[in-house]
């Protein structure tokens, strides 16, 4: 194994206290700002905000967490992503997607963001380049060890949100200036760089890039997109709300995954039994998918509006039966994020197309027939999707693994 695949386990890893309680921060400190928000504007002002957070989510979980895993391994830094850097080819593809969603969301801004105003969807356009530029951050500091500037950066993007967010309430803002606290959370991305390296780095760690990168997207877009669905689909901007916030309640232990599945994918690339680490991981998939899934179907009934609906002041807005199936979708969504990335680990690209087909397939005709209108009917999709893509990425045990890209 080579030297850029053993170093980001010296760094801070994936039983970092200090990473783990930052990431928790920021999870906590997230939510409150979301909170504050909804408070302050109330569900109908607060649905274009909610979509704009949600394009966020999704987006983050497939490009910070991915830049943050290539920035580790590889000697990359944020200037090289910048016009003029020394990676044109991410950097033009960071473009047509900030390109591809100032259109879509221009187009579609009526029925994803109940609002005509243009602020929405050029926010919306800026937040690709900004959630890459913060992975390649974080994979900075981890690379050079600087475990306090990474638990800094993890905690300081939503502490400077909700800054921004209590000062906007303070001078009574309108609901568009509330896009700009989500993009001042990028100012963590401020700092001194590393030194810069050759195109040659660069090019040997697309594949991982790229793997990493559709692991993380595909594993959060249907769970925590599904609000755009449901807005597409015909829902009211209540209903759109409601279920942004019920979703931000059960999506707070995700942070902490999301934050330590990179040292997950290198812990299990470079052990010394594969299989056997492999081997682990799948049946302690098994086991939480199983157990944990009916166990949060359970709370989720019985205390979801008690708990959720009380904290973010929706109490009635959603059923019991409703916080069932999404308590139980967030566990099996864990679980199918832990197993996408086993999948990348083995190199097994096309298993990932399979698991994920069903979800990319069906997203659109049940949201274009109006099929998920209702927050009900949507959640049960989602529960039936995540389990479908933990059985399939869990088929695969037994072959032989391969060495990742």
């Amino acid at each position: 194994m080579s030297k850029h695949r053993t170093e980001p386990s010296r760094q801070a890893g994936p039983r970092d206290p200090l990473l783990v309680g930052s990431a928790l921060l920021t999870g906590a400190v997230g939510a409150i700002t979301l909170i504050a928000s909804e408070r302050y504007l109330g569900l109908d002002a607060f649905a274009p905000l909610a979509q704009l957070w949600t394009i966020w989510a999704v987006l983050a979980a497939g490009l910070t967490f991915s830049f943050q895993q290539w920035a580790a391994v590889h000697p990359v830094t944020r200037r090289d992503l910048l016009p003029g850097g020394t990676a044109p080819r991410i950097t033009m593809t960071l473009t047509a997607a900030s390109i591809a969603l100032l259109l879509t969301t221009t187009l579609l801004r009526e029925q994803l963001f109940h609002s005509s105003s243009w602020v929405w969807p050029v926010v919306a356009a800026l937040l690709p380049i900004g959630t890459a530029l913060n992975g390649v951050r974080r994979g900075e500091l981890a690379r050079l060890h600087r475990r306090r500037g990474l638990a800094a950066a993890i905690a300081g993007e939503n502490l400077i949100r909700l800054a921004t967010t209590l000062t906007l309430i303070s001078v009574g803002a309108g609901p568009d200036w509330f896009a700009l606290a989500l993009l001042a959370g990028f100012l963590v991305v401020i700092g001194r760089p590393s030194h810069p390296s050759g195109r040659k780095q660069h090019e040997q760690g697309l594949a991982t890039l790229g793997a990493a990168a559709t692991a993380g997207f595909l594993a959060h877009a249907f769970m925590f997109g599904s609000p755009v669905l449901l807005a597409v689909a015909g829902g009211d901007a209540a209903d759109v709300s409601a279920l942004f916030l019920v979703l931000t309640g059960v999506r707070i232990p995700f942070v902490v995954l999301q934050a330590i599945v990179p040292q997950l994918a290198v812990g299990l690339a470079g052990a010394a039994d594969q299989p056997a680490a492999i081997a682990t991981t799948r049946r302690w998939i098994v086991a939480v998918a199983t157990g944990g899934g009916l166990l949060a179907a359970l709370a989720g009934h019985q205390l979801g509006d008690l708990v959720i609906g009380s904290v973010f002041g929706i109490r009635g807005e959603v059923d019991p039966v409703t916080y069932a199936f999404l308590s139980a979708a967030s566990v099996l969504a864990a679980c199918a994020l832990v197993a996408t990335v086993v999948l990348v680990v083995e190199g097994r690209s096309r298993r990932i197309t399979v698991a994920w087909g069903l979800a990319a397939v069906t997203a659109p005709i049940i949201t274009l027939t109006g099929a998920v209108a209702e927050t009900q009917v949507l959640a049960l999709w989602l529960l039936c999707t995540q389990a479908v893509v933990t059985v399939v990425a869990l088929g695969v045990a037994g072959r032989r693994t391969t060495e990742p890209t």
